[in-house]
């Protein structure tokens, strides 16, 4: 059941009463949200999703241990090696760290060698962040166990190279909706 008190939401599972269902949101007409799918195909999309979630959560955190790092800096690689040159500032941003935690962990993956840090040309404070070869070799044990379990999966699905884009595509529009969601929630909340 969606409980909303003021703009901030609040999700309850009634477990005893819904077999460990979540309750889903509800459209102004009272019916599910969404694209016209039943509760129990919901319910079932949502525990296959949170399933995977959690599943490559774990992959993630096992690669982090094994590099050596924390998860958090794991993800910060991650993002570093995918926006080169990015702040401390703005990587914080979409970390969602503090500003004396950010200096921490990049303080600390910079003595481990996994980024270097660098003059911001256009900033005489600023400091821009990129990868190592060091940190690179950290990422690339957790992205070899995630590329073992996606072709696992494609070939027993059959999926070639068009599926996979596709597949990829949709990821992207997913992580985009979740953002939009995420911040709509996120400004609701700040209005209180």
């Amino acid at each position: 059941m969606v409980v909303v008190q003021g703009r901030r939401s609040e999700v309850r599972s009634h477990q005893a009463e819904r077999g460990g269902v979540v309750d889903l949101p509800q459209d102004r007409s009272g019916s599910e949200a969404g694209v016209g799918l039943d509760r129990a195909t919901w319910d079932g999309l949502l525990v296959a999703y949170d399933r995977m979630r959690i599943a490559s959560s774990n992959v993630s955190r096992h690669g982090a241990a094994l590099s050596g790092i924390a998860l958090v800096d794991l993800r910060a690689l991650v993002v570093v090696r995918r926006q080169p040159g990015i702040s401390p500032s703005a990587l914080a941003v979409l970390l969602e760290l503090t500003r004396a935690g950010m200096t921490s962990m990049v303080d600390r993956l910079v003595a481990a060698g996994a980024l270097v840090r660098s003059a911001d040309p256009d900033d005489r404070r600023g400091q821009r962040l990129e990868v190592t070869p060091a940190g690179v070799e950290a990422l690339e044990v957790v992205r070899s166990d995630f590329v073992e379990a996606f072709s696992e999966v494609f070939a027993a699905e059959g999926l070639d190279v068009d599926d996979v884009e596709l597949l990829a595509q949709r990821f992207a529009r997913l992580a985009n909706a979740f953002e939009r969601v995420g911040a709509a929630r996120q400004d609701g909340a700040a209005g209180t």
